[in-house]
């Protein structure tokens, strides 16, 4: 990939990064389906990742069936892999993942996934020319160690999916899509997402981690949300604060707030399953994400000196990923 290509593509956070790469470095997306009725959870999660080795270099697709907690996975050979320059579009085997489309035929040690679904249209995290996505400024930062990009707050899913004998009927659907790309994940993170409230105009995705900087470390987060039409966007990068980070067994507490507004999250913990992660170069099995889990949300507008209420309702199913080394996130509230 030439400087200019790279430069391009920081204002085109859904193109696939990892052509002309060095390892380690790893590319993974997160495409979300919930069925109309709520009752069919999946997660499709196509990924890339180029070791220091050739022998490491591979890329896999996992589908995680969240009503169920069954993890399908099939892996390929880097040589499998198809990528268009200019269009996100990325073929791994012979499935598809795109912007508007997942099409899938995996033949997993747990059975035969076969999915054919139509996105859209999505809601991107806004693209600006001085804050390229939702990592802001940050995005310009060669160095960083994990870049991560909100391709689609929410938006339809038809089509269906098969696991083995069972077909599952998703068209109504909402889904959820995102990505992540660079050398690994954080040491320390928590994420959240939801956009089953029981007002369709609102969704919302929140994250803190450990993020490495210049030889030290600082804790970044990111808070995003849809409502009535408009994007809240509460991060490290506006001058947002994080004013409360609680991890419990069963609870996550996160709240930040800035001269306009106060988002709080409660998030009730759901059964989870174990996925494929990377780590130096690696992919482990250590990630743990529950798809059903359920969010308290509270949102509300500075009114003067106080914080007058706007929204407070419950979404389910709630997806929470909550990994690392937590107590580093706690201690530096």
């Amino acid at each position: 990939m030439s400087m200019l290509e790279g430069l391009h593509r920081i204002w085109r956070p859904e193109l696939y990064h990892g052509r002309g790469r060095r390892g380690p470095f790893f590319e993974g997306w997160f495409y979300k389906a919930v069925s109309a009725d709520g009752q069919n959870i999946f997660a499709v999660i196509p990924a890339v990742f180029i070791g220091e080795r050739e022998s490491d270099s591979h890329a896999l697709v996992q589908v995680i069936d969240g009503t169920r907690r069954h993890v399908f996975s099939q892996r390929f050979a880097i040589n499998r892999i198809r990528s268009a320059r200019r269009e996100p579009r990325l073929e791994i085997g012979g499935n598809l993942f795109s912007l508007d489309a997942v099409q899938l035929d995996l033949d997993t040690g747990q059975g035969r996934i076969r999915a054919d679904l139509s996105l859209g249209p999505a809601v991107p995290w806004p693209v600006k020319w001085s804050s390229p996505g939702a990592m802001g400024w940050y995005a310009f930062a060669p160095f960083m160690q994990c870049y991560h990009a909100v391709l689609s707050m929410s938006h339809t899913v038809n089509g269906s999916l098969t696991a083995g004998r069972q077909a599952f009927d998703l068209d109504g659907g909402r889904g959820y899509l995102e990505k992540d790309w660079g050398r690994g994940f954080p040491s320390a993170y928590i994420w959240l997402q939801c956009n089953h409230f029981e007002r369709p105009d609102i969704s919302v995705m929140a994250s803190v981690a450990d993020i490495p900087w210049l030889g030290r470390s600082f804790r970044g987060f990111l808070f995003g949300m849809r409502f009535e039409g408009q994007w809240i966007r509460l991060t490290t990068y506006t001058g947002a604060v994080l004013s409360e980070v609680e991890v419990e067994n069963e609870r996550v507490r996160l709240t930040a707030q800035d001269t306009r507004f106060r988002l709080e999250l409660e998030t009730l913990r759901g059964p989870g399953v174990l996925l494929h992660g990377p780590v130096q170069g690696e992919t482990r099995n250590i990630y743990r994400e529950t798809l059903t889990s359920t969010v308290k949300l509270r949102l509300s507008k500075r009114r003067g000196l106080a914080f007058e209420m706007l929204y407070q309702g419950a979404g389910k199913p709630a997806g929470l990923d909550v990994n690392g080394r937590i107590g580093k996130l706690l201690a530096q509230a």
